[in-house]
């Protein structure tokens, strides 16, 4: 996952002045990855471009990163470590399959519920969607306390 923050580059005016940091930024990368026996599989990477809409609107054409001549293509939002992220960091795709998962795994204890008790239903339901909830928390609440300022 390759990410790019805009706010960096608030100040570029220069679509050529971009294009060559990102190229000396990737070309580090790439130094980094062979220094460390680390290679990067093309076909399971992607990149992505982080900023506002205005921002991202008004932000030059940029081309596609090239890491050890494989092209990186851009992508409208990552997952990356169970986390969906979009380019303008909403969050409403990841709280939209956090949903669809929690859903589909409380309904799943229907097959299995004759064999427990209430106790132990309530006890495994209630586990199965705070794990979920909880792993990602901290992004979570930073997201929902920014949509009331």
């Amino acid at each position: 996952m390759l990410t790019i923050n805009l706010h960096r580059f608030n100040n570029c005016r220069c679509n050529r002045t971009f294009n060559s940091s990102l190229r000396a930024c990737l070309s580090v990368l790439h130094n980094w990855f062979c220094h460390n026996g680390l290679a990067l599989n093309s076909s399971k990477s992607e990149s992505i471009l982080f900023g506002t809409r205005q921002r991202l609107r008004n932000f030059p054409l940029v081309s596609t990163p090239t890491i050890a001549d494989s092209q990186i293509p851009f992508s409208d939002n990552i997952k990356t470590l169970g986390v969906t992220l979009d380019a303008n960091l909403t969050l409403n795709q990841h709280v939209s399959s956090l949903c669809k998962s929690m859903h589909f795994h409380t309904r799943a204890l229907r097959h299995i519920r004759p064999a427990l008790s209430d106790c132990m239903a309530t006890t495994l339901a209630t586990s199965l969607v705070q794990i979920r909830l909880d792993y990602a928390n901290s992004l979570l609440h930073s997201y929902i306390g920014s949509q009331h300022t």
